[in-house]
């Protein structure tokens, strides 16, 4: 749950930084990039939303938060590891018995409220409501579909076949006529219908019918309804972002700029005039009429049909300067907007993201010690076997040694052995720290890294004298691959915060 929140919640910041770079290059080329590359520029947001981690690059727009947290991961590994000393020292200089039976009373009054639970049921009720919409989307298509005439004048089937041919689209594409009013659309992914209401037939002509067929087969043969679909799909994911739905408001009305200025290749240069003349006749007649989230309409609002008549007044074969700016763009924005930042972290780190984890956890024990008091409160009358051992000696056989450096914790709850170079440990309650150094005759060596925690947390740490190479809460089946140059004084930390279950360490 948490892993998809945070998957979902990264790659929702990272489509808003493109969807601002986008719309500044927009804003700042306007006319000099042509209608088909402003509507190009938003596939880039589509694919960082589906595919959100791109290759790393020094170009990256996306270095310039990368940085700062990286920062402050480095800041928060260094507090870590300074700070375990210091709690290893308070926890030891405490040397008071721990009293486990007000254990379930402190429990209970330090539960918090969990919020990642609740954000993601809100996700998901939103998700819900907007699969719902959808679905009332697609009946409300068939029930129009089921109310249309679907045989009208012959002339108009003569047009639509004509357009085809003049397309060279091969696919079979229906007409109908319904009486509810709404504007000229193109639905059906798998049976393509052109929608044009009764409203409009009636007050069109058989030359302003064909600029309507033209335009909505010129959706079709660019796959728009496709595109749409994605786009439904996308909003009904990241609904909560505001700034990705009103990028994808803005794509469609790229989208039908564009679509204009395909349409008018097939019409002629000298036809731009009536097309467009057409359009402002087609939202005259539709009256503010909403369109259908499901279909690719003609004319969507007024809000852009300014933008829209000026470009197809001005319309002009593209140029070589103009495909040259527009690929150029293009690549620019991919660039920098599709790839990822440059990490500086070991290959082989798995740090969690936001406040480190073992920082949260080195707060929590140095806490709980202050005012005399260690992992819960302490009472001197009982005898729980809480203890802080340092250096017990050396363990194990073969190419691999063991030594536990410390451990601060209920010993009688826990349980270990290293045996064939696999370390394992069950424990109750593990409510404190272990840690050991590990010595290897092996050049470059491999920690398979295994934990079963059934309750509370396990955070594990591997790490040198130079930097952390490995750090997480809880992990399954990682593999840590340790370089001749990192073997130096490894160490391996176990921090555990009201856990039980069990670890195991395979040494290679």
């Amino acid at each position: 749950m948490s892993t998809l929140m945070k998957s979902i919640f990264t790659a929702s910041l990272n489509g808003s930084i493109l969807v601002i770079l986008i719309l500044l290059i927009k804003n700042l080329l306007k006319e000099r990039l042509k209608a088909e590359f402003h509507y190009i520029l938003w596939f880039l947001l589509i694919i960082k939303l589906i595919i959100p981690y791109g290759p790393e690059s020094n170009l990256s727009i996306f270095n310039i938060y990368n940085s700062v947290s990286e920062k402050n991961s480095t800041v928060s590994s260094k507090y870590y590891l300074k700070t375990s000393n210091t709690s290893k020292n308070k926890l030891k200089d405490s040397n008071v018995p721990v009293n486990l039976s007000k254990n379930k009373n402190i429990e209970s009054s330090n539960k918090k409220i969990n919020y990642k639970s609740i954000l993601f049921f809100i996700w998901l009720i939103g998700m819900v409501f907007f699969i719902a919409n959808t679905l009332y989307e697609i009946r409300k298509v068939q029930l129009i579909k089921k109310n249309a005439i679907s045989n009208k004048s012959s002339n108009f089937n003569n047009i639509l076949n004509n357009c085809l041919n003049i397309m060279n689209i091969n696919k079979s594409v229906s007409l109908i006529y319904p009486y509810k009013s709404i504007g000229p659309c193109l639905c059906g992914l798998i049976k393509p219908t052109i929608f044009i209401p009764q409203n409009i037939i009636e007050n069109i002509s058989e030359d302003e019918f064909k600029h309507i067929i033209i335009h909505e087969l010129c959706h079709l043969k660019r796959k728009d309804l496709l595109i749409n679909w994605i786009i439904i799909i996308l909003n009904t994911v990241y609904w909560f972002n505001p700034i990705i739905r009103y990028g994808f408001y803005k794509m469609k009305q790229d989208c039908e700029t564009s679509c204009d200025a395909y349409a008018i290749r097939y019409l002629g240069i000298d036809r731009n005039i009536n097309y467009g003349n057409t359009i402002i006749k087609i939202l005259q007649l539709e009256n503010h009429t909403p369109s259908l989230i499901t279909s690719a309409p003609m004319a969507v609002n007024n809000s852009e049909i300014k933008r829209r008549i000026t470009m197809i007044s001005k319309h002009k074969k593209n140029s070589l300067k103009n495909i040259i700016c527009g690929i150029l763009v293009i690549a620019a924005v991919t660039t920098i907007g599709l790839t990822s930042g440059i990490s500086k972290a070991n290959p082989n780190s798995d740090n969690l993201n936001s406040k480190p984890y073992y920082e949260s956890i080195m707060d929590y024990l140095i806490n709980s010690v202050k005012g005399h008091s260690s992992l819960y409160n302490m009472n001197s009358n009982e005898n729980n076997n809480f203890t802080s051992n340092n250096s017990l000696g050396f363990n194990g056989t073969g190419e691999f040694q063991f030594k536990e450096l410390n451990f601060i914790g209920y010993k009688k709850y826990w349980s270990s052995n290293f045996e064939n170079n696999i370390f394992a440990a069950e424990f109750d309650l593990f409510n404190g720290m272990e840690s050991y150094k590990i010595t290897s005759s092996k050049p470059t060596c491999s920690i398979k890294i295994n934990t079963d925690i059934k309750k509370g947390s396990v955070a594990i740490s591997i790490y040198n004298n130079k930097k952390v190479l490995f750090e997480k809460a809880n992990p399954t089946d990682k593999t840590i691959t340790i370089s001749k140059e990192d073997a130096k004084n490894i160490k391996l930390q176990c921090i555990g915060v009201k856990a039980s279950g069990n670890i195991r360490f395979e040494l290679n």
